[in-house]
């Protein structure tokens, strides 16, 4: 919608697996915008499901769709959970807006997994959404102006409990640590996707 109100007529974009931007072809293809969509060979070998989607809708993240309903009410906290993987003292994790820093990588400035000398830190997670060594500019974004708060669960306990889409069973986890916190009363939601 903001592409039109922009007055372009196109959106380019990448992703890993492709279930968001199933999302961004099926608005492209409503609001008559086209989409181009980039994608690694390994992550259309194993989203052969999510290409289909895509190709039959003409070629930003669930967080980010959760958290822009309450962003402007100060009164809701918004809590991004990342994954751990092995913990973020190892090398295989996922948990860029915990351990990154600030880089730039495909065109945006955000956190990123890098070394000392810039150079990109490959990620690790059992969400296949989740490992990419970079987060969107606007998590970022949140994370600068304090709005939004990061924290981190690994594999081990994502598994524990409900099992539903591996990128959002890190969440759950980390209701046990955030709830006792909490006055009695309040309420949380959380984004269960797949």
């Amino acid at each position: 919608m903001l592409t039109k109100c922009m007055g372009r007529k196109s959106i380019v974009t990448v992703t890993g697996a492709g279930q968001h931007w199933v999302a961004t072809a099926a608005a492209c293809a409503k609001l008559g915008l086209d989409c181009t969509i980039f994608m690694g060979n390994i992550d259309i070998e194993r989203q052969s499901s999510n290409i289909l989607l895509m190709k039959y809708l003409g070629s930003g993240s669930n967080t980010l769709g959760l958290f822009h309903e309450f962003i402007r009410d100060e009164n809701v906290r918004l809590i991004g959970v990342e994954a751990a993987g092995n913990g973020i003292g190892t090398r295989k994790h996922s948990a860029t807006l915990a351990k990154g820093q600030v880089g730039v990588y495909h065109g945006t400035m955000s956190y990123l997994l890098q070394d000392d000398e810039g150079q990109i830190i490959e990620s690790h997670s059992i969400g296949v959404r989740l490992e990419y060594p970079g987060v969107s500019p606007e998590l970022s974004f949140l994370k600068d102006i304090g709005r939004a708060e990061f924290y981190t669960i690994t594999y081990e306990e994502a598994l524990q409990g409900i099992f539903l889409a591996l990128e959002a069973a890190h969440a759950l986890p980390y209701l046990e640590k955030l709830c006792p916190t909490l006055a009695i009363g309040t309420k949380v939601v959380v984004n269960c996707s797949g």
